[in-house]
């Protein structure tokens, strides 16, 4: 059963979090050095007045209330310089900070691109796919759309992984990835699913459709030469909504994984829907020509 991974946005919301928290502090220290600094300027003011009321004996007249004065202009000065000071560390801060958010951003975006691809492939893997079906069959609860899912097993593959090695099996997975998105539209889904198993969604696609673009799949790695020399076949099972399931993501793997299942004990080399094979040379039961 394919499940989705609900925890993708923690690292973010944990990166958002800590860069209010910096700005909080740092926001902080400045109100509370302005608050300090005006609190000494408003005594500092406070006592020049005070001294001016007295006519300036305390402080020896003109020339003493001349030095509070320019006493308290110094501070005024030294205040402002020391505001002026913190608000431009505080803007140079914010800049390395979100310049550092917009490197975390990028690796994340990075980091993410990477954990949805297939290192062999280069294809989607099966986590992404669980998530576009899940959006999918959500627009088609919305919609009402037709959607099909597709899944391709390689016949016989651990016979040309033992026998040929590693390397040719790798070959033949990057061949049927390489067929599969030469053969299939923009807006389709390709991953690999699981070893050498691999997964098409097809968006906005009927089940006849779907039966049609599996069977000219199933063709092109039959007669595909690959570079080891030996033939290539396939099976592949075929879901589709409305026809063969309800609207639940599992469902639609479920029946996928049972038609690639039928496709493999009729032989091989087939194509599979809910009801069974498909027969190739006359098409599905009653309907069209492949």
């Amino acid at each position: 059963m394919i499940q989705r991974d609900t925890a993708d946005t923690e690292p973010e919301v944990s990166e958002k979090m800590v860069t209010r928290q910096a700005q909080g502090r740092l926001l902080g220290v400045v109100a509370v050095v302005s608050l300090a600094l005006a609190v000494i300027l408003a005594s500092a003011l406070a006592s020049c007045i005070m001294s001016a009321a007295e006519g300036g004996h305390q402080l020896g007249g003109v020339p003493g209330r001349r030095a509070l004065i320019v006493f308290t202009a110094m501070l005024i000065a030294g205040g402002a310089f020391v505001i002026l000071r913190a608000a431009i560390s505080h803007d140079q801060f914010s800049r390395r900070l979100d310049g550092l958010c917009r490197e975390l951003d990028s690796s994340k975006s990075r980091l993410d691109e990477l954990s949805f691809k297939d290192e062999v492939t280069g294809l989607y893997n099966r986590r992404f796919l669980a998530m576009r079906l899940e959006d999918e069959v959500s627009r088609y609860c919305r919609f009402n759309h037709p959607l099909s899912l597709v899944l391709l097993d390689i016949d016989a593959f651990k016979a040309i992984n033992d026998e040929l090695g590693r390397e040719a099996g790798d070959e033949t997975l990057r061949g049927i990835a390489d067929i599969l998105l030469r053969h299939s539209r923009g807006i389709d889904v390709i991953c690999r699913s699981i070893g050498d198993e691999f997964a098409v969604l097809l968006v906005e696609t009927p089940k006849d459709g779907a039966l049609l673009y599996a069977e000219r799949i199933r063709r092109l790695v039959d007669g595909h030469a690959f570079r080891h020399g030996r033939p290539v076949t396939a099976s592949l099972g075929v879901a589709c909504l409305p026809e063969d399931v309800p609207p639940i993501p599992e469902d639609v793997v479920t029946t996928a994984e049972w038609a690639l299942s039928e496709a493999k004990d009729a032989g091989k080399n087939r194509v599979a829907e809910r009801e069974g094979a498909v027969t190739t040379e006359a098409g599905r039961r009653g309907g069209w020509n492949l």
